[in-house]
């Protein structure tokens, strides 16, 4: 089958074994019934970038997500690129293994055009959070083609 393939599209990388890499995600299928997906590389890199330190959050968000502070500063031109270029890559990350942080980044999407000081505490927050969940990963199970389970778990601690 693989040279049918290949005689059509040409050359073909092809990966064999248990874990797959693809845009960012790893594929992990050596859990049994489950199948493991995550980005632990990417979001390490986000962190890396925030440079937030050992500090963590308990949620993605507090109760201020929402409100917009007009009194706020907007933020300098090299903090919306960052801030514009972080929300970007925090969004990739949630549409596919994180979706405990897809409505606060989905909100902070709409503020960069014209982010604030208070904007950026909000990203800050997501960034904490994600540094002390860093093992949440994304499990699908299935027990048959007609029932199929999404869990965000602690993969490695359970």
């Amino acid at each position: 089958m693989l040279s049918d393939i290949r005689s059509v599209f040409g050359k073909v990388s092809v990966t064999r074994g248990q874990k797959h890499d693809y845009l960012g995600m790893v594929f992990d299928f050596s859990a049994g019934t489950s199948l493991i997906i995550n980005m632990n590389m990417m979001i390490e890199e986000i962190l890396s970038e925030a440079d937030i330190g050992p500090i963590t959050a308990p949620t993605p968000a507090n109760n201020n997500l929402f409100k917009i502070n007009a009194n706020s500063p907007t933020l300098s031109d090299n903090d919306k690129a960052y801030f514009h270029s972080t929300v970007a890559k925090l969004l990739y990350v949630a549409k596919r293994v994180r979706p405990d942080i897809l409505l606060p980044v989905s909100f902070l999407s709409t503020r960069v055009i014209n982010p604030t000081v208070s904007d950026l505490t909000k990203l800050v927050r997501i960034l904490r959070y994600l540094n002390g969940s860093r093992d949440l990963v994304l499990q699908l199970k299935g027990d048959s083609l007609q029932y199929l389970c999404l869990y965000l778990c602690n993969f490695w601690s359970s």
